[in-house]
């Protein structure tokens, strides 16, 4: 959609900055019900941000190596967890302080984990990306607590970027972000964690769906990168609602406030020339409004202490079907039929 557009005809509501820092790539917000606390990172320049509404923005350096890849809840008090070029880490909420867990993605070079998020059992699904964002090289995996240990999965591939993994709220529906090719998917969800085949949710022209959130009546909120804005959409894939994003790369969005009636969205300044910057000062900014409708709570995923059986560790890394040549040879054959499939733009 043409940003010119997005201004003069998305929805006007009493969209509130939360701060004055400007990340350079503001993603992956997440609300904590039990601190009343938004955190998001700077992926680009590994910081964790956070904000209550008494004490206002906070922010702490990470020492990690960016890019970064999401936040995720676990099922241990004040801890996440997010990836980094080096792995998986956990991150103390409060502090800052980070964990290496492993790295079951050092068999696969050239992509990074970009997204991820919990579904309603508490399973995380992972995205990840291209380094260079061109090549149809990333995929997405199912990552899960089997027979008392984490296993992985490859469960779909052929992506250049991946972006916004999200469930529906009966569990039955996982929705997906091919950012390079400008769709959503879906996929039907089955109880043991098995996707049934990909369907084109909505497809978009000129701008790539990012992130994005459920909320309580069912529908799906997406973040536009190059749209500067977010909508709502109805299960079959119908546009119900989009309001504009003082920011022309959005990232992502996420529910919470008190009964989790505010919608939170991250934005960014990388790729942005001067001009553009001239034009959308608050790129970079977290925003908050009131959309009128709730959103739901995230599901932790599993817990990282050593001392908790199904927890991730080092030694995961080295399980066997995480073969690099395996997981190789599912990624090329994927390039092959992205390939021959006709261009997204």
């Amino acid at each position: 959609m043409n940003p010119e557009r997005v201004r003069a005809g998305a929805g006007r509501t009493a969209m509130r900055s939360l701060g004055e820092s400007r990340a350079l790539l503001g993603e992956s917000p997440l609300w904590s019900e039990d601190r009343q606390t938004l955190y998001w990172l700077d992926l680009r320049r590994p910081t964790l941000h956070s904000w209550t509404e008494d004490r206002g923005e906070a922010s702490v350096p990470l020492e990690l190596q960016g890019p970064l890849g999401p936040l995720v809840p676990t099922r241990d008090p004040g801890v996440a967890v997010t990836t980094d070029v080096t792995g998986l880490h956990a991150v103390d909420l409060a502090t800052g302080a980070t964990r290496r867990l492993g790295d079951p993605f050092a068999e696969t070079p050239g992509v990074h984990v970009n997204d991820g998020k919990t579904d309603r059992t508490g399973r995380l699904w992972l995205g990840t990306a291209d380094d260079d964002e061109s090549e149809p090289i990333g995929s997405l995996y199912r990552v899960s607590v089997e027979d008392g240990r984490i296993s992985v999965h490859e469960v779909d591939s052929g992506f250049a970027v991946s972006n916004g993994p999200s469930a529906s709220p009966d569990g039955r529906t996982l929705y997906f972000d091919d950012s390079d090719g400008e769709r959503i998917l879906s996929y039907p969800l089955g109880e043991d964690g098995r996707l049934g085949d990909s369907a084109v949710f909505a497809t978009f022209d000129g701008e790539s769906p990012d992130g994005c959130t459920v909320d309580a009546e069912g529908a799906l909120w997406a973040a536009f990168w190059g749209g500067g804005r977010v909508a709502r959409f109805a299960p079959d894939g119908t546009q119900l609602a989009e309001y504009a994003v003082p920011a022309l790369h959005v990232s992502s969005v996420t529910f919470g406030g008190p009964g989790l009636r505010t919608l939170f969205v991250t934005t960014a300044r990388k790729g942005l020339t001067d001009e553009q910057l001239a034009e959308y000062p608050g790129s970079g900014g977290t925003y908050a409004f009131e959309p009128g409708v709730a959103g739901l709570p995230e599901t932790p995923g599993p817990p990282t202490s050593p001392d908790l059986p199904g927890t991730f560790r080092p030694r995961w890394c080295a399980a066997p079907y995480l073969s690099g040549r395996n997981v190789l040879v599912r990624v090329r054959g994927a390039r092959r039929r992205r390939a021959a499939r006709a261009p997204a733009r």
